[in-house]
């Protein structure tokens, strides 16, 4: 359902009617594709996206412009029964789709048993959806647990409102064993909510199966999440996660962060790759803390915001980059490390010293070497940043400076002799590293890439 290009003067009844013409086209659409048995039996991608929310055009005054009154369209849940019930036939087992996604629409008890039944979903994402009474009701009988395995691998939920929160965990209940799981909150949200007791016992085994697991928009304070994680050790599971990724508006709140990732060590949780994306400015125990807790992680993103900085760009860190990287002795088998440290790209480095020994600076010198390309004065100042991490950590294999431009620099041995290779600051974050090691919206995907290996099923 799209909407036109320009609904402003529009009255009440003029969007009404708007509305009904695209729910009615986007039904025939449905139909024309369910009658082609060619091209169902082609599709492995579905997606249903709403772009006439009920929350938003159903409660949306509209000024009368002979009046000067505010006059409401007459909307409700009920106008998109029709598009929904299309939908329950669309999401069937004969159409062999691996990706769904569903954007703006209430997910009710018939279109998630469809979703939770479904023999080839691999990939289910949520946005901004809502969820019915019905399926609520269903989540709290325990039907969705008595159904077989599913084979989802990847399960993402926007949450646009905090009022809608607890669809990620009714979205939890239908996907049953994701390996990814990713919820990305409201931007200014307040607190991570756990699953309503009521159904918290149900969920507790299947959020312990999932191995990556990324959260945005995180709030300041991680107690709700630490309380979450601790309940779901008390109850006698071992979290699986191999992959965590916080990420925050605001910087996190170091103590309770280490508390978090305390529990993830008593619950005998495998991490092997941690990303904190919006931490405190880094002290040089919050390394110590780290190699205590997880001495086995292979990847390591820390990014500090600053005072007043609630995006990812560069921020001076509190010490000097040569103590941090001393610290990196304590991870063993540490292969990436990324940070913001704040790098003055421009510094003069020894390499272009013999430069400015032959001719005579002037003040066009810098701006014609870039415009020639020769970026080798700025490539030592960069590798000079990564010498000391790469000499004090064997077994670090890339290094990330994360900032406005990404830097991404590849380390390797030969015959004992350190080898530091950067790559394009505009390519190296490519989509496939970021989804190994530090997933970033925008840049080939926002979350994890799924674990080649399936998940253990013996608890079923």
């Amino acid at each position: 359902m799209s909407v036109p290009d320009r609904i402003v003067d529009k009255q009440p009844s003029d969007i009404l009617a708007l509305m009904t013409r695209s729910r009615d086209d986007a039904i025939r659409r449905i139909e024309f594709f369910l009658s082609r048995p060619d091209m169902r039996g082609a599709t492995r991608r579905l997606g249903f996206y709403n772009s006439w929310p009920w929350e938003v055009f159903g409660e949306l005054g509209f000024l009368d412009s002979n009046s000067g009154d505010y006059s409401f369209a007459d909307i409700d849940s009920d106008f998109y029964e029709p598009l929904r019930t299309i939908m329950h036939s669309t999401i069937r087992g004969d159409i062999p789709i691996a990706s769904l996604s569903i954007s703006h629409f209430m997910i009710d008890g018939h279109l998630a048993m469809n979703i939770a039944r479904h023999p080839t979903l691999q990939d289910l994402t949520f946005r901004g959806c809502t969820t019915s009474i019905d399926l609520r009701a269903l989540i709290l009988s325990g039907t969705f647990q008595q159904l077989p395995p599913s084979n989802s691998r990847t399960l993402r939920v926007y949450v646009l409102d905090s009022e809608d929160i607890h669809v990620a965990w009714c979205a939890l209940a239908i996907c049953r064993n994701p390996r990814v799981f990713s919820i990305t909150y409201p931007r200014y949200y307040n607190d991570i909510v756990a699953p309503h007791p009521e159904v918290e016992h149900m969920l507790i085994s299947a959020f312990a199966r999932v191995q990556r697991l990324h959260l945005t928009h995180v709030p300041h304070s991680l107690i709700g999440l630490a309380d979450w994680l601790t309940t779901v050790h008390a109850a006698g599971h071992q979290l699986r996660l191999t992959h965590l990724k916080l990420e925050s508006t605001f910087a996190m709140d170091g103590t309770v962060l280490l508390a978090v990732l305390a529990v993830v060590n008593l619950a005998n949780s495998p991490l092997r790759v941690l990303a904190l994306d919006g931490t405190d400015l880094p002290s040089l125990d919050l390394f110590d803390h780290l190699a205590s807790m997880l001495p086995n992680l292979e990847g390591l993103t820390i990014i500090a915001r600053g005072p007043r900085q609630t995006r990812r760009s560069s921020c001076v860190w509190p010490h000097c980059t040569y103590e941090y990287a001393a610290k990196l002795a304590l991870f063993p088998r540490l292969r990436m490390f990324g940070a913001n440290f704040e790098i003055d790209l421009f510094e003069f480095a020894p390499i272009g010293l013999p430069q400015f020994q032959i001719e005579e600076f002037g003040s066009d010198t810098l701006e014609r070497w870039w415009e020639e390309k020769d970026r080798g004065y700025m490539d030592d100042t960069e590798t000079s940043v990564v010498r000391p991490f790469a000499a004090m950590c064997p077994t670090l294999e890339t290094f990330v400076l994360t900032g406005v431009i990404p830097y991404i620099c590849s380390i390797s041995r030969i015959f004992g002799r350190l080898v530091l290779t950067p790559d394009s600051p505009h390519l190296g974050l490519s989509g496939a590293f970021a989804s190994a090691w530090n997933p970033v919206a925008g840049i080939g995907g926002d979350s994890w890439a799924p674990p080649s290996s399936p998940p253990p099923t013996s608890e079923y």
